[in-house]
Formats: C-alpha cells, structure tokens, sequence
C-alpha cells in the first residue's frame, strides 16, 4: 500500500467525521490495520505496512529475540519512520524476527501488533555426486545433499543423453532405489559400467540446478576369506568381494575353522585333550565335562574362601594364580590349601588381595590320550574396615543448574544418599522428590541433582556408605545454596572502562551483584578498546579521525573533507605542516622521515615521492599521480586509505618494492599484486621461465602454467596480467647461484588497489583456491576471516614456505589460535606465536584457503588494512597486544628426526571456543610432508587444535605420522598463557604407560612406520607417579625395520633374551643375555616375509610381536 492510499484514507476518515457533526475531542492515534506476516525468497524485499488514525509519526521496531528496539534507516532497512517498512535484500538468517509500528498521536501513542518475517533459502547443493569404482553385483551409492529443494529428480546417461530413472529394476541389470536424496544401485552389472549419473533439483525460490556427473564403473568379482594366521586356510566367516585378485590377508579357501591359531587347520594333527579341534573335523577328543567356579566370590576380612569346581573322577587338579600376564602355580602353606584338589581354600586373605583370579588346571587321559583342561578363573573379593576417601562438597549454584555431590570409601560396596530439609535425614530414591528437586545416582557413589527449587536452599546431603561385612561410615553433610533470586541479569565487559559494555559480550547470571568489576549492565558502547569513545551528547565528535565518537552511527558527521592545503616545494611545507585534513600536493622531490597523514595527494609532474622502508602514507580520500611522476614505496611501506571507502578513486601509477624471503634458486614465492594496470606477469620477474608461472588450478587440485590445460587464464605470462586478489606461483628467476639464498626485490608498477575487492571462488575437486592481500599495505588476518565467514570452509589459511626439494610441509597454517610451522626451529621463529588478532598478510603475500561449498565471490576491504609492519612476508603488526587480554593458552609442539623432517601442532584454549570445530580457530592438517604431528576432533585431523577454557583433567590426543621408522623427538618448542606459569604439560606415552615432563625436556622414541593416533596424549597431570611396574606385553614394544637391521625398544622393561622365528615356528636367530631396554639384530640373512620376534624379560615373562621383514 503507497503513500498516496494512506493520504487518501486519512482524508476519507476525516469527511467522515465532519459529516456526522462528530467532535474530535481525542488526537490519539487508533490502528486500523497491523503489519501482516511476510514470506520472501532470499534476494527479494519486504515490506511491511500499517494504516491509523490521527497519526503524526511512525517508528518500526524489531524484536530479533532480545525485546523490540528502534529501528534506523541503512543497511537493509529504510522508512523506519513512515508507514511502510522497506526490508531489502533480507538474509536468511533473519526469519523469525517480529517487526512492529510505533504509532505517534498529538495526545498519546499507538502500537500495532508484530508481524513474523520468513526469507526462503535459495536451493544449492551442499555435496555432489562423486565417481565410483566397484565389483558386479555390489551396491552403489550416489549421494548428495541438496539445500532447501522442493523436489529432485535423478537421471542417467547411458551413452546417449541423460533420462530420467524409475525407480525398481532396469533393462541393464540393477536395482534403482532411492534414499532420501541418494539414489542408490542394487547389484550393479558390468553391463552399467561407463554410466554417468546427475541429480536435477527444484527448490522454491529457484529454478532447476544440475549436480555434478558421477561416473560408475563396474567389474567382476571373487569372493576370498580372511587368513588371519597365515596357514592358508581362511575364515568363512569374514569375507571380501574383490575384482583385482586376493587382498593382503586373504585366500580362497574358506575351510579353517580357527583362523587364530596357525596350528589348526583341515588335515593337521588332532591333539587331544587340549579343547581345540585340531584339524577341522567337528570333534575334541578327550574334553572332560566341568562346572567351573563361580565367577565371584566374596567374602568379609577374616574369614576363609572357597573356590571349588566339579569334574569327572579320576583327574588330577592344580591350582593356579594369575600373575598379570599370565597364570602361575600355587602350593598349599599359610595361605592356601587343597591346591591339587577339587576345592581350592583361601586362608584368612587380606585386603591386599581382593580382586585376584584363579582357575584350576585339570589334567587326566581320555581315550589313552593325555590333556589338560583350564576353568575359567573365578575373583576373589575381601570386604574390610571401611575408611572414607572422599567427602561431598557444599555447593552455590543457580537454578538452571546441574549439581553433583559425590563420596567414597575404601572397601565400599552399596551406596545411599540422604537428604535432610528441615526435617531430619531421609533416604533418596531416583526421580522427582516431594520436597523438591529431580535425583539420579542415589545408590552409587555420585549423586546428581536437577530441577532445582528456591525452597531447596539450606538442604543438606549425606551419603552412608556399608559392605555386610563392617559397620556402615556416614559421610559429612554438604549444604545447597540456591544463589536466584530474581530473573537473570545480563552484564556486559566494559573493558576500556568507560561506563558502557560491549553488546557481543552479554551473558547472564542468575544473581545481581553488586560490585562486578569490568562488567557493566549496559551493553552500548560501539568501541570497548576506546574509552573516549562512548554514547551520549557528553561526547563529541573529533572530525578526520575515522571513528564513531559518539557511538550514534555516523562516522565524522558534519566534518569538511580536506577543508584545508599544504604544498611541498623541495624545502618546507606552505603555508603549514600537512594533517589528517590537507590536500598534500608535491611540488618536488620528497622522501619521507616517518608517516605522513593526508585527507589526498597529488604527486605533479618531473616530480618523484618516496616513501622509506617501514612508513606510512595515510590518506582519507585518494591518491593522484600525474603521468610523469612517481609515487615509490620501498619495502615494507605501505598506503592506507580511508576505512569506509568502498570505489577506488586513484589516479595514475605508483612503484611498490617487496621482498621475498631468502630463497634458493628454484625456489617459489606465491604473490598478489598491490596493483592494477598493464604490468605482465613476464615484466614482474623477467629472469623467470614462461613455464614457471602458475596459477592454483581448483579442479585439478594442483598448480597449472600457461601450458596447462587450464593455462593461465587462457595465456601466455608476456600478456596476461595480476588480478587483485588472485595469488600467482612464480618461480625465483632462472641462473641464481646454487646452494645460496637470494632475496628478489619484487617491483609492482600499477595504481594502487583501494576500496572494496571481490574476486570469485571455484568450488570444484578439493575447493582451494589461491589468493592474496590487493593492497599496497598488510591486512589484518582476523577481519579477513571474520569478513568472510560465509566463504570460507573452516577459516583456516595455508601459507607457501616451501623450500625446494625440502622434506617438510609445503604450507604455514594460520587461524585465529595461532600458526603451526613447517620446518625447524630458526632465528625467525618468534615472529609466529604472539596474539594473533594482530598478525597481517603483507602486501604481495598469496595464500590458499579452502572454500564452503556455497562459496561465490571472496572480498576484501579498507578496514582490513593496517600500518607498516617489519618483514617480508606473514608477520605480527607493530603494535603488538598483550596475549593475557585475549586469555589464550597455547603449546606449539615439534616433531623431528635426525634430519631436516618437520612438524608442528598447536594445541590452544580460550574461553571463547569449543572442544568441538570452531570456525577460524580450528585449523585443519594440510600436510604433504614425509612426518607430522597432528591432533583430532570430530575425526578431523587439526594442524591447530581451539579447545574450551583450560582445565586440569583435560587430556588431549596426539597423533603422528611417519613415512620412515627410526628414532624421533617430540618437542614443546613455545608456550604462552598459563602454560608460561607453573601449569605442567605432560606427555603420556601409552605404549610405554609413561608420562613424561615436556617443561623438562624433550622426548625421544623408537617408532615403527606408519600412522599412530592411539600412541600418544598431551594431559597435565602426571597420574603414574610413584608407579614404577611398567606393563610388558606386544602392545608396549616397538619393533621396527632399520635397513638389514631389526631394532626393539622395549620401554622400561630390561629384555633378558630375543628370539626370532619364521611363520613355521624355525629358529633363525638367538641372542641370549642381552640385559637392555633396547636390542638391535644386525646383517640378518633372510628373504621378505612375515616373522615373528619373541622377547623374554629379565623376570622370565615373554611376549612375542609379527612383522614384516
């Protein structure tokens, strides 16, 4: 409804009332009609209306979930204050918001009711279809994930044209069916090999899209079984399906019926008695029936333990104890009696005992062949004295609230919470209480209260603790505090202390106090690192400065632009010193002594301006160079611009000099042009072959050059130029001195890039992209990420410092954490930890990120840029923030060997991330090195692992990979936060079952090769103090492959002899009296295959671990 048939219902009303003589006595306005709910298509506007009576002003209000506010016209609003609300473009993410009219009369207020905002998603596919290889007969699966489709429909190409699928059997053999919106394929034939699949889908607010081909090929199959032990008979019981001959493993009879045991398989010895079928016929000679002994028996201190078991007559019994690897014999004495009898008495056993396992080996001839039978072992359990170990805490806690109470004695077996409100102590059950509150656990040793109450404030808890055998222990009583009173309060960090809170840091508690120093309960400021900047008439605004002072919105209202002029003619500047609000014109030579501010610049001709390494030009509108002057920056200068400019309005050319870190002569740097014009790729670095100019072909996941498929956009490097914000892989130029570094000096000739840039992103193969900093200044890395949140996979960014033929990574991983490395330790190191919101991307620096699947265009903008900063490429800003402010904790872990392999992770906490994925802090491995070091969450290996605010019990795994065996080193090379206090940081070896102070020193270790994610885990508190009995069994040894050498490190257990046989059970090698945690067998003579290395310890316990050699 417009304007004019708002007029027009005014007027009507009101010769109305004129005509029936009625006597407007009240000016309140009177709603005749409410905004209705609106639904639109993502890109389309909305809008909503109200028609009243004696209505003098409007003002529409949102409510997003957090109460009504006022709304102003910008960004996507406008007529905030007449009778139409124009919504333009709205996000998606705006659906739910509730939009209401304010109604102003000349003797009272109207308002309308709210209407509901709903903005329908376009349609996109999250995932396409991807190519799949299998055997016939196999089941396929095509999947996709389609966003906000009304309908889809799949299709097929059987070398014709594409057509639709019906679902059920097809012509060519097969089954189509369907999944949600995956289509799936029974029993596929070779006949479907060569078929190519796509899905067509329809959303509501689009039109048709197509996904992405998927190609089948499909080929015949042979079923094989499962050889576990190597005896050349598999298991029925676990097959596989296979078109390219037997798997490793496998074979294709299927007639072993242990597949555990190399000794049984159809036509071997049957051995009686020993209750395994020997060869395969279904029978077990000689097994004697027997009732084993109860699985648990327990009894209270003092008193004696019976373990029997019943068995056919005429055997003979022995008792037996088990030792922790394995069972050995016990005799009859103090302790025991009837060890070679049918019932085993345990005399008078002690605490120090409990939990012990027996079994009764039975040895007798059955059909003239001997045997030995084992029971299975029964555990013995002694309830003594109970002795609390653990008393329940008292507690303040707020209702919304979980609350866990908990306690332990030794010898403790049943378990009952008490609660006591007044009343006296009454017993719990599980559930909902009449006094209040929900229970869980009150029969365990953990208790945990919900659905708490004002009127349980003042309850007290106990538990009482009994065996059957002592008399029961009673817990202290813990006292709950119910802090609510009221609603909850939002408080807001004022951390410039100015009065006013900064809105994105709101969180509520269930108490108001009093004095909560450096939060505040209004959440207005604009600008929380500012204290002279806040909202109110008390603050003025200061014209040229580019901030908000006054927190109202605009950015120097009422200011002039360049109101005044200041000239350089070779001596002095007339008629006064340039500032913030001067057109700078240069009528000669200049060259900077530090920065230089300026509201423009005109450089004449014949005239050349030179800004030294390290300064600044700042200028709030543009920059003019005239055809014959120059404007140069050396390195690490830099032109800033105002922050809010979006069109570049500079003219002319200027020079910009980079340097490229020290490289050798085969070397590449990935670059990005600081500007615009006709400068070639080929005129940049003239020394550098055609051919060594590349571009990051997404598709093809790999770089391309003009010889490509791909080329280089269509060209050749002599006429195809930079494109702002596209990275380029130039290679050092050609007949360097070998075996040396070099620095390039990169000159970029152009104008200077300024304002908003957008370049687009291709989400095809892997969805990397290459691109790189548009401006001739650095560009701080967490607004970039946080700008461009929408297109971005994760927020991680992957920097090229890959020195050629090099074994380490090829890329520096980046986020909001920190940075994980790629080579080792040097005198630069420092320059990588530090607080990474003020890290910047150098002028001319490329970089790759991997694009969100619905990623379109990325951008850039004024107010990413920042000052100079020293470096030639990914460097912290000048101004460096103190890291305890940002409350990150971080530990840089390094993985090496005895060469130049390297690795790093970093693993961080904060208060503001999750144990979960978090965008722009997690930063995901991309590694192609031959060894790293990494860690995991959600299955997702993390370069950069954010996790939750640090706790002591947190443990954190840690994983590595390692394409050689060999002797490596773990290193805690950098740490920060409260790691740079007395806070530990443990390395758990979990082979080992050792734990190892990484503040101490690094850790050395023997590895096999390979991938190991369950090997180790980085906690904080050393839980095996004082445990000296190290674990010796296969899982805590490592046996690796060192040329013609076998090497074993057996931890800390002392290895007495070592033994190495073949898969027969020959002996090929012997050595005795070894008398070493560590052994290698050197020169060993044998072919390749499996052997099998058996280790005795120094107290006779043996282990044995199959290789291959």
């Amino acid at each position: 409804m417009n304007k004019r048939l708002h007029s027009f219902i005014k007027m009507v009303l009101l010769m109305v009332l004129l005509h029936t003589g009625l006597e407007m006595r009240s000016q309140t306005p009177f709603v005749l009609e409410s905004p209705q709910p609106m639904t639109v298509c993502d890109g389309n506007n909305a809008s909503f209306s109200t028609i009243a009576t004696n209505a003098i002003g409007y003002q529409w209000q949102v409510n997003d979930g957090m109460g009504f506010l006022p709304i102003t016209d910008g960004g996507i609003y406008s007529g905030s204050t007449s009778s139409i609300l124009y919504v333009l473009s709205p996000p998606t993410y705006l659906t739910g918001n509730a939009y209401r009219c304010v109604i102003t009369g000349m003797t009272g207020n109207a308002t309308t009711t709210a209407a509901i905002l709903t903005v329908r998603p376009a349609t996109f596919f999250y995932y396409n279809p991807s190519s799949t290889a299998v055997c016939d007969g196999d089941t396929v699966h095509f999947g996709i994930d389609v966003y906000n489709a009304t309908s889809h429909e799949w299709q097929v190409n059987k070398g014709q044209a594409y057509e639709s699928i019906i679902f059920g059997p097809d012509p060519s053999g097969g089954y189509y069916a369907a999944n949600g919106y995956d289509l799936i394929i029974y029993d596929a034939t070779s006949a479907m090999s060569g078929y190519t699949y796509r899905c067509i889908a329809t959303g509501s607010c689009s039109q048709a899209i197509t996904s992405q081909e998927a190609t089948l090929t499909v080929s015949a199959n042979v079923t094989y079984y499962e050889d576990w032990d190597g005896d050349g008979y598999g298991n029925v019981s676990v097959t596989t399906t296979s078109c390219t001959g037997a798997p490793g493993g496998f074979v294709a009879n299927s007639s072993d019926c242990d597949d555990n045991n190399p000794t049984v398989y159809p036509g071997a010895v049957e051995i009686c008695g020993d209750g395994i079928d020997n060869n395969c016929d279904g029978n077990d000679e000689a097994c004697p029936i027997v009732y084993h002994p109860q699985r648990t028996t327990t009894i209270c201190l003092g008193e004696n333990a019976t373990l029997w078991i019943t068995a056919q007559s005429g055997f003979t019994y022995q008792w037996q104890l088990f030792n922790g690897l394995g069972y050995d014999n016990i005799d009859n004495g103090v302790l025991y009696s009837g060890t070679d009898t049918a019932a085993l008495t345990i005399i008078n056993p002690s605490e120090e005992i409990s939990g012990q396992a027996y079994r009764c080996a039975i040895s007798g001839i059955e059909d003239e062949t001997p045997f030995t039978f084992y029971t299975d072992p029964g555990i013995l359990n002694v309830r003594g004295e109970m002795i609390m170990m653990a008393q329940p805490q008292s507690y303040e806690a707020c209702r919304q609230e979980e609350v866990r109470f908990y306690s332990y004695a030794t010898s403790g077996a049943n378990f009952q919470w008490q609660v006591n409100d007044g009343s006296g102590f009454i017993n719990l059950e599980n559930g909902n209480a009449p006094s209040g509150g929900s229970y869980t656990g009150v029969d365990t040793w953990e208790m945990y209260v919900n659905n708490l109450t004002l009127d349980m404030t003042g309850y007290t808890y106990r538990c009482i603790i009994s065996n059957g055998c002592f008399p029961e222990v009673t817990s202290d009583a813990a006292v709950l505090s119910i802090l609510q009173t009221e609603e909850n309060i939002v408080y807001y960090e004022d951390y410039d202390g100015d009065g006013y809170g900064n809105p994105d840091t709101a969180f509520a508690y269930c108490y108001l106090f009093e004095d909560m120093e450096g939060y505040v309960l209004n959440g207005d400021d604009c600008n929380d690192d500012d204290p002279s900047v806040y909202p109110g008439s008390g603050t003025q605004e200061i014209c040229g400065d580019g901030i908000d002072n006054d927190c109202d919105g605009e950015i120097d209202e009422d200011c002039e632009f360049c109101p005044t002029t200041s000239v350089w003619d070779g001596i002095d500047w007339f008629p006064t010193a340039p500032s913030i609000e001067s057109k700078v014109v240069f009528m000669a030579d200049y060259t900077s002594t530090d920065m230089l501010l300026a509201c423009s610049i005109e450089v004449m001709d014949n005239v050349t301006v030179t800004m030294a390494s390290g300064h600044t030009l700042a200028v709030w509108t543009k920059v003019e160079v005239h055809p014959l002057g120059q404007l140069i920056f050396h390195n690490n200068a830099s032109l800033i611009q105002h922050p809010e400019i979006t069109v570049n309005e500079n003219i002319g050319n200027i020079t910009y000099h980079k340097d490229s870190n020290e490289l050798y002569n085969l070397d590449y740097t990935l670059w990005s042009s600081p500007t615009s014009g006709n400068q070639s790729l080929k005129n940049f670095s003239t020394g550098t072959l055609d051919a060594s100019f590349l571009v990051y072909n997404t598709a093809l996941n790999a770089y391309s050059n003009y010889l490509s498929q791909s080329g280089i956009f269509g060209g050749n490097p002599n006429t195809v130029g930079f494109t702002p914000g596209k990275g380029y892989l130039v290679r050092m130029p050609a007949g360097l001195p070998a075996g040396s570094t070099t620095v390039f000096n990169a000159v970029f000739e152009g104008t200077p890039n300024n304002g908003d840039i957008s370049i687009p992103l291709s989400i095809q193969g892997g969805r990397f992209n290459a691109v790189g900093n548009p401006y001739p200044s650095p560009i701080n890395i967490s607004e970039f990420i946080d700008a461009n949140e929408e297109q971005m996979d994760n927020g991680t960014l992957y920097f090229w410092r890959k020195t050629n033929l090099a074994p380490t990574a090829t890329y520096v991983t980046v986020t909001n954490m920190g940075s994980a490395a790629i080579d080792l330790p040097t005198a630069s190191s420092e320059l990588f930890t530090g607080s990474p919101y003020d890290w910047v991307i150098q002028p001319g620096q490329g970089f790759l990120f991997k694009a969100s699947t619905t990623a379109t265009e990325l951008s850039f903008n004024n107010a990413m840029r920042r000052p100079s900063s020293v470096g030639p490429f990914f460097r912290p800003a000048v101004t460096t923030m103190d890291n305890t402010t940002n409350e990150l904790s971080r530990l840089w872990l390094d993985i090496s060997n005895s060469g130049t392999s390297f690795g790093q992770t970093v693993i961080g906490y904060s208060a503001n991330t999750t144990n979960g994925l978090d965008f722009g802090w997690d930063g995901r491995l991309y590694s192609d090195s031959d060894l790293s070091v990494y860690t995991k969450s959600d299955d997702t290996k993390l370069a950069i692992q954010a996790r939750a605010a640090f706790t002591a019990i947190d443990a954190v795994p840690l994983s590595y990979k390692a394409n050689n065996g060999g002797t490596l080193t773990l290193k805690l090379s950098n740490h920060d936060g409260l790691f740079a206090g007395d806070q530990q940081v443990y390395l758990k070896d979990n082979v080992f079952n050792s734990y190892h102070d990484l503040k101490a020193g690094d850790y050395t270790f023997s590895t096999e090769a390979g991938t190991f994610e369950n090997r180790f885990e980085v906690v904080y508190q050393n839980v095996a103090l004082g445990n000296d009995n190290p674990v010796f069994d296969a899982n805590n040894v490592v046996i690796y492959k060192d040329g013609n050498t076998l090497k074993i490190d057996a931890g800390k257990v002392t290895m007495k002899q070592v033994d190495l046989f073949d898969i027969r059970g020959r002996l090929l090698y012997s050595a005795p009296n070894v008398n070493s945690t560590n052994f290698a067998m050197s020169d060993l003579m044998v072919a390749q295959q499996v052997l099998i290395v058996q280790i005795t310890g120094e107290d006779n316990t043996r282990t044995s671990k199959k290789i291959i050699y």
